[in-house]
């Protein structure tokens, strides 16, 4: 969709001549750019509130009288993020892309029209064209886990901030914060690229991007720590320590201290349920492995060997 042509829409839209079809092509454009760019293109929600009011107040002697209030406000946020963003959502046939977004506080999974699962984690969102130039293209704000169906024809490829994640067939995760990227591979290859370089991952690797220094940082892990997040259970085979604090720091908001080095390296196996609260955890690694990890404050944690 062009420029232009987005105009008209929208025209059609105000003088109520707009089809079901083209009410949907609208209602999915300001879903996926509300939920994707609102945070780089408003202050803060003072500042959004004051625009939209600006831009309805400006035009709303035009609006058909068919068209509610409310139903207009989020067109007119669509407007203002259109000229704050420029033309990023023009990348896809917006009438060929489904839009997908997650505003709960769970996950959601979706399975897309090429037969490809994607678990979607809370307050994201997800805008894919089955058939983009020959390819399977998707946008991604937020974090998901995909699960892509083979198809060696069609790769299928995520831009995320300034990067692209192209595939053929694979499991990874991919989560997007405010400096970092992070893609980990569970099955299959992965390729991702900012356009000037570009790093091959396999299983058990990961890769962090800094939208910063425009920079990769690639390491071996064990996928599980960053793609059960959705999943009942979290299986680790002889994890380090060292990574699974960082698991336990993510989920749980703490930090964990090593008062020695070498018990950055202690590794164990364990299964974590979703259900089970820090402390049980704590147990548990302490119950199994040559650490005591001991809670001092609310979010403070301390890892030595036991009787140290």
């Amino acid at each position: 969709m062009t420029e232009k042509q987005f105009k008209e829409l929208l025209d059609k839209y105000l003088q109520g001549k707009t089809s079901p079809k083209e009410e949907k092509i609208l209602n999915d454009f300001q879903d996926f750019a509300i939920s994707h760019s609102t945070a780089s293109v408003f202050k803060n929600d003072d500042n959004k509130k004051r625009i939209e009011e600006e831009v309805f107040g400006n035009i709303e002697g035009h609006i058909n009288k068919k068209v509610s209030t409310g139903t207009w406000m989020r067109i007119a946020a669509s407007i203002v993020i259109l000229i704050g963003i420029g033309t990023f959502f023009y990348n896809m046939d917006i009438s060929n892309a489904i839009v997908i977004t997650n505003n709960s506080e769970t996950f959601k999974i979706t399975k897309l029209e090429d037969g490809s699962l994607i678990t979607l984690n809370a307050n994201s969102s997800l805008r894919f064209d089955n058939n983009h130039k020959g390819v399977r293209l998707a946008e991604l704000d937020g974090e998901a886990f995909f699960e892509i169906a083979r198809d060696e024809q069609k790769p299928f490829i995520i831009t995320t901030g300034s990067i692209s994640t192209k595939v053929l067939g694979t499991s990874f995760n991919i989560k997007e914060t405010d400096s970092v990227i992070d893609v980990t591979v569970a099955t299959g290859l992965v390729q991702v690229s900012n356009g000037v370089n570009a790093v091959k991952l396999k299983p058990n690797q990961r890769v962090e991007y800094s939208s910063m220094s425009k920079s990769f940082k690639t390491t071996e892990i064990d996928h599980n720590l960053y793609t059960s997040w959705y999943k009942n259970k979290a299986e680790f085979n002889e994890v380090r320590m060292v990574d699974l604090a960082k698991y336990l720091e993510s989920r749980f908001g703490v930090n964990i201290t090593f008062i020695k080095e070498r018990t950055k390296n202690v590794q164990m196996t364990l299964t974590i349920a979703q259900e089970e609260s820090l402390e049980d955890i704590l147990n548990t690694i302490n119950y199994i492995s040559e650490l005591k990890l001991t809670k001092i404050q609310t979010n403070e944690i301390e890892a030595n060997f036991k009787n140290q």
